[in-house]
């Protein structure tokens, strides 16, 4: 977790969260009887954190550097990370396309959506619009400042905005959108980056949506309500999904005596009030709003195509996972 600059807050949360799921484990009596250690690493020490890859079982939630080969990863609390030794990964942009398709059309938003496009993991909120939607998209360089492909697509009629392109650039495309004074009735459209890289901060992009595999800590819902309990003063997105991340390792190497694999992780479904996980990838997403500079969960069981709605009660189990650095 960073321990300096700009992101040093949350990661503070960050950690609190996993802190949190272990103590109350190790309370209980731990993984199989064994105490649970959580390792906090600075992520801009590459010593220490190469160093607790020789002595942790498992890494949950956090800040992605890149997934290491060979240790599990549950639930990174980033985007973009993927790989065999990785399990309950964030919505891809491309399942966030589809589920917010399947909100414009709950909301009879039906119609065309406008986009603009850059080359990357975000590109894929495009391609899930598509697949229920008419997409009209621009290409956009990443430096641009976005005024001339806003001036293009307000000239389509169109019921929504997507910004399929990198949390900077999405804030400069939503500001040169707001210079003219366009905002089509569907709304604005993020890529699940956006929450990650905090736009929900900016003016510009008040009221946006975007889709999440978990619900948002401020959520009226069990799992949000808990963890807001067991974890005071953690707010942050990234913080409940450490916090989750925690519990499903936890209860998946108490469920194999204290041995935490990605096989045993993939070879269940695993659930509990804050999130369904099998197969090792998640089955629900959730839509998400800005209000009033936060992410808001619109629908708590909000599910896109392919997706199943519904989670139960968990038993977050003993286990292992040693909290770690990337986080």
């Amino acid at each position: 977790m960073p321990t300096r600059g700009s992101l040093a807050g949350e990661g503070a949360e960050v950690l609190r969260a996993v802190r949190a799921v272990v103590e109350r484990s190790n309370e209980t009596g731990g993984v199989g009887g064994r105490q649970v250690e959580v390792v906090a690493v600075p992520t801009d020490d590459a010593a220490a954190r190469a160093a607790a890859l020789n002595r942790v079982q498992a890494l949950v939630g956090g800040f992605a550097i890149e997934a290491p080969s060979g240790m599990p990863w549950i639930m990174p609390a980033d985007v973009g990370l993927t790989g065999p030794d990785v399990a309950a990964a964030e919505l891809a942009a491309e399942q966030a396309g589809a589920a917010l398709a399947a909100d414009l059309a709950a909301r009879n938003s039906r119609g065309t959506v406008a986009a603009v496009v850059a080359p990357g993991p975000d590109a894929g909120l495009v391609t899930g619009l598509a697949k229920s939607l008419l997409v009209h998209s621009v290409e956009a360089g990443h430096k641009t400042s976005c005024d001339q492909e806003m001036s293009a697509l307000r000239k389509r009629d169109v019921v929504a905005l997507a910004l399929a392109v990198p949390p900077d650039l999405a804030r400069r495309c939503a500001a040169a959108a707001a210079r003219i004074g366009w905002r089509p009735s569907g709304g604005l459209l993020l890529s699940p980056s956006a929450v990650y890289a905090h736009l929900e901060r900016d003016l510009v992009t008040q009221g946006a949506r975007s889709a999440l595999a978990l619900a948002t800590p401020n959520a009226d819902d069990s799992g949000s309500s808990r963890f807001r309990r067991s974890a005071p003063g953690c707010d942050s997105y990234r913080s409940l999904v450490s916090f989750a991340a925690a519990e499903l390792a936890l209860g998946a190497a108490g469920a194999s005596n204290g041995v935490l694999t990605m096989s045993g992780l993939r070879d269940k479904r695993w659930r509990s009030d804050l999130y369904d996980v099998e197969g090792g990838q998640h089955t629900t997403s959730r839509v998400v709003s800005v209000r009033w500079g936060r992410w808001t969960t619109v629908e708590s069981r909000s599910s896109s195509p392919g997706m199943r709605r519904g989670v139960v009660l968990p038993d977050p189990g003993a286990v292992i996972a040693s909290g770690r650095e990337e986080f």
